[in-house]
């Protein structure tokens, strides 16, 4: 709120979604609002915690302009950020990512977004110039008419909704317009982090794009474990073995044993 609260106009409102929260994130946030009288911003609040794409999708419900422009709450904008935004001409059969920062190293974090890697169902950031496979959702810009895949909970889901709008004929565009990211402040890197992305990796490699043979996934992913457990890995092992289990069993969405 404090970096984007200047930027905002009579046309341009913030919508926040307070996902679920177990601490008194939506009474600070409530208060600040309220005492600095920031009448362009809306407050959502989930009783739970709907994952990334669940959050997403209930904001954009909210939204009343064509454009959306999500962000996650570790990027910061420069504060003439929305000024050259407003500045480019939109086209509606596109969806934009940004030339995204590392905020520590001051050096580019990633083009945008991501290119995948079908032989090693992975992927890798994207180099200025090129364009991505799909657009980061961590600041992702886009018409209000589209939404998130709920089935991954945690990660995937903007490659999922890339894939889905090259399908239906919209292209993918880097603007070069900067701003920072404080990198995976979130979650971090623990069990709940390898396990979802791992999950669902499979997911949509295997299941939503149809370009990756279940048997193919399933052996990378085997190879992937032995690289673990060869470095001691152990938290990191355990979780593709809980990811793969789940992905055989058919289980989506959030997986209810883990503390989130």
């Amino acid at each position: 709120i404090d970096n984007v609260k200047n930027q905002l106009t009579e046309t341009i409102k913030l919508i926040v979604v307070e996902n679920g929260s177990n601490n008194d994130s939506f009474d600070r946030i409530s208060s600040k609002v309220i005492h600095e009288a920031l009448g362009r911003v809306e407050i959502i609040k989930s009783d739970i915690n709907l994952g990334f794409g669940g959050a997403c999708n209930l904001g954009l419900e909210a939204v009343k302009t064509e454009w959306v422009l999500m962000l996650n709450p570790d990027i910061r904008l420069e504060n003439d950020f929305i000024q050259k935004l407003s500045s480019v001409k939109l086209d509606t059969i596109k969806f934009y990512g940004f030339n995204t920062v590392d905020a520590y190293q001051k050096s580019i974090y990633f083009w945008g977004g991501y290119c995948v890697n079908w032989v090693c169902l992975n992927i890798k950031r994207t180099k200025k110039g090129l364009t991505p496979d799909y657009i980061n959702g961590s600041a992702f810009l886009v018409t209000r008419d589209v939404r998130f895949s709920e089935r991954y909970f945690l990660y995937w889901e903007d490659a999922e909704l890339s894939h889905r709008l090259l399908i239906e004929g919209r292209k993918p565009e880097v603007l070069d317009i900067t701003l920072y990211d404080l990198g995976s402040t979130t979650i971090g890197k623990g069990f709940m982090a390898y396990y979802y992305y791992h999950r669902n990796s499979l997911i949509y490699y295997i299941n939503d794009t149809g370009k990756v043979h279940p048997a193919y996934g399933i052996l990378i992913k085997l190879g992937i474990l032995f690289t673990y457990v060869f470095r001691g890995k152990w938290t990191e092992s355990k979780a593709l073995i809980a990811a793969v289990y789940d992905y055989l069993r058919k289980i989506d969405g959030k997986k209810n044993s883990i503390i989130h």
